[in-house]
């Protein structure tokens, strides 16, 4: 039979044609690995020797595959001032990649194998995806209503049957998806299984951020990636590397916020757990599995249970990296640029005896909105569905959208008044929704919009975020029905769980919204230097962009080169026998984007400039002899060797800025553009940068 079709899907309410394999290819896939192996094989895997050191755009990396050290995605107008800025990258940029480069790597044998022995069982293992499909949805039954049943309630129910079929498929989909790239990335794993070393080189994006050229396996993936790989060279633990051993295990379980001792206290104390993970992983009392990072969380396990049993278990030569992580990387750089000292405390860019949780700082705050704006819905009865059904609506965006109550007895509204009515209706809805969440807003349901709202997400961002965290909790409600069935009860009366036990998508979308409004008002509220330095960051992309009608751009302190790329796209329709395809120009000769150039250029400069702080950081620790890799803003060494690495990342944190970056930025831009008047830099606060070398929990 045929091995490929094609389809018209819809997508998003458009109808796209597809070319997909057949469930023929597919099934052959699964069971013949030599055929997965042939279709699969991707084109970079890491490297037997070291890379070569990079000399240019395109000299550098592997040794006869062809890469290039910026990925530029074909902006031409970025390729070119990369390659004229050429001489200035080597003490710089191409040094950091080099560092990192260098770094040998090997496969963690024994972890592999489990992980291994997990996907073979079948069973329910973390990080692991489910071999086998949900059940296909039954089709509609129409004879099951009987001729009494009302046209809308037949409607209505045949568009729910609709979406429950859609969710399954699309699940199915995803989980074949993530099949894939389990089998793939563990394929990669045992074909290097018994090498004693290996390489992965390096290259940036165009803000400056680090990569591994090897896309599938490497320290940038998931949970089991990481598990799975490990120093080639390993090194004496000695005090302070058991000391850190034990740190990095404790962040693992989530305690990351917690103070030093108390996370080492913690591994201390469940030394017989740890133990019988090393020994019976997969049949003793499973400790490891209650961790936020499990798999890379046995790797630790492993490594203390092993150094437990020398006689002396700082003698224990450990070869497993050890994370430390900046606290909301992105508010650090924000507080260092605006000197903004409140800020800095939050983020602990400041001494202090525990460290300070952001998150858990937002969390509350908008917990306690919630409860409140509940408690009010409460007291007035607006919790009744009946009198308050979901509708099309625009923006419970804001907590402002239901500040002002309008069932108050004395507001004197009419009550015939169209417009208070409706208003009344908004504010039910919103009471009910918040209502819904009580109880729901979790640190995890906030904490990816706090972490990006410093590079630039919108409210359409933080309301998907936060959707598909409160559609996690609502799962897993429904995944437990014994342990939530109040819960479960109270979420169907509010209409958040539909009659047959579905989540009703439209009710939590309406909910993410609501709880999005609430914490980036918190968010304004906190952080009010960086939201002051991103005004100004965009008022500048605007004015060149309207202007100069040319693409923002500027040099980071390393001397790279960075220019935005974004552009307005041109479209142009192709008809062919199966259906119209689109194809869509992202030539560097269109005009610039004003839109997405101002939106994107505060965060693309807050990543330039993190990006600068890691590689500063790798070519400190590559001159001291020493092992460092990174993901983003989270800085790996040996177990031995993180005091030295936490003081050379806040030696280079200080000297990044003591520059006046945002003065030199400034003057950059005046320089280019001497017509446009570009507004004067925000206020500065009274935050002395130098006490981040005694911030103990600055990276932690």
């Amino acid at each position: 039979g045929a091995l490929l079709a094609h389809e018209i899907r819809t997508s998003r309410r458009r109808k796209v044609g597809v070319v997909c394999a057949t469930d023929a290819l597919l099934q052959a896939a699964r069971g013949e690995p030599e055929l997965w192996k042939r279709a699969a094989t991707p084109r970079f895997l890491p490297m037997l020797v070291e890379p070569r050191p990079w000399r240019s755009f395109d000299r550098g990396g592997f040794l006869r595959l062809r890469a290039v050290a910026m990925r530029t995605h074909g902006c031409a107008v970025q390729t070119e001032a990369f390659r004229r800025a050429n001489g200035g990258l080597e003490r710089g940029v191409f040094a950091g990649l080099d560092a990192m480069g260098r770094v040998p790597w090997s496969i963690n044998v024994d972890v592999l194998d489990l992980v291994k022995g997990a996907w073979a069982s079948g069973g329910a293992w973390p990080d692991l995806p489910p071999q086998d499909d949900l059940p296909d949805a039954e089709p509609f039954d129409v004879a099951s209503f009987d001729d009494a049943t009302d046209e809308k309630d037949l409607e209505a129910a045949r568009e729910a049957h609709s979406r429950r079929a859609s969710r399954v498929k699309r699940r199915n989909a995803e989980r074949h998806s993530l099949r894939c790239d389990t089998m793939l990335k563990l394929s990669i794993a045992d074909q290097f299984r018994d090498e004693a070393a290996f390489y992965f080189p390096y290259n940036v994006d165009f803000r400056g951020r680090a990569y591994p050229v090897p896309p599938n396996l490497n320290h940038l993936g998931s949970d089991v990636c990481r598990a799975v790989l490990r120093f080639a060279e390993p090194r004496r633990l000695g005090d302070d590397g058991l000391y850190w051993l034990r740190i990095h295990l404790a962040n693992l379980f989530g305690l990351s916020k917690a103070p030093l001792a108390a996370r080492h206290k913690f591994c201390v104390d469940h030394a017989d757990e740890i133990r019988d993970s090393y020994q019976n992983p997969m049949d003793g009392n499973k400790w490891w599995l209650e961790a936020d990072e499990p798999w890379q969380a046995l790797a630790a396990c492993r490594e203390l249970a092993q150094a437990a049993e020398l006689p002396d278990p700082r003698d224990y030569e450990c070869s497993l990296p050890v994370h430390m992580d900046g606290s909301c990387n992105g508010l650090q750089h924000y507080a260092a640029l605006g000197r903004d000292r409140a800020g800095g405390l939050e983020v602990n860019l400041l001494p202090g005896e525990a460290p300070r949780d952001v998150y858990e700082g937002v969390r509350s705050l908008v917990a306690e909105k919630v409860a409140a704006d509940a408690a009010r819905g409460a007291a007035r009865g607006y919790s009744v569905p009946d009198m308050f059904r979901p509708r099309s609506h625009q923006g419970f965006g804001k907590a402002a959208d239901v500040a002002d109550d309008p069932f108050d007895d004395e507001s004197g509204d009419d009550p015939d008044d169209a417009a208070s009515v409706a208003a009344a209706q908004d504010a039910a809805d919103a009471a009910r929704r918040a209502q819904i969440v009580d109880g729901m807003v979790t640190r995890k349901v906030v904490k990816q919009t706090v972490m990006t709202s410093v590079y630039g997400v919108t409210f359409v961002g933080a309301r998907q975020q936060i959707l598909a965290r409160l559609t996690d909790v609502v799962e897993d409600m429904l995944s437990k029905p014994e342990e939530h069935a109040d819960d479960i009860a109270r979420l169907k009366r509010l209409g958040a769980i539909t009659e047959e036990g579905d989540v009703d998508e439209n009710e939590l979308y309406h909910c993410a919204c609501y709880v999005a409004g609430l914490t980036l008002e918190v968010l304004a509220e906190l952080f009010t230097s960086a939201r002051h330095i991103m005004g100004w960051l965009a008022e500048c992309a605007r004015l060149i962009t309207l202007d100069h009608e040319q693409p923002v751009s500027w040099i980071t302190p390393l001397g790279l080169p960075v220019v935005q790329p974004y552009r307005r796209d041109g479209h142009h329709a192709v008809r062919t026998l199966a259906q119209t395809v689109l194809l869509i120009d992202h030539s560097s000769s269109l005009p610039v984007s004003v839109t997405r150039q101002k939106s994107a250029f505060p965060p693309n400069y807050v990543h330039s400039l993190d990006s600068t702080h890691m590689l500063m950081t790798a070519t400190e620790m590559d001159h001291r002899g020493l092992r460092f890799t990174a993901v983003h803003d989270s800085y790996w060494t040996h177990a031995a060797d993180v005091p030295v690495m936490n003081e050379t990342l806040r030696r280079c944190f200080l000297d990044l800025y003591e520059a006046p970056l945002l003065e030199q930025l400034l003057e950059s831009f005046r320089l280019r553009y001497p017509g446009t008047k570009f507004p004067e830099l925000p206020p500065r606060g009274d935050l002395d940068i130098t006490e981040v070398l005694d911030a103990d929990y600055f990276f932690s």
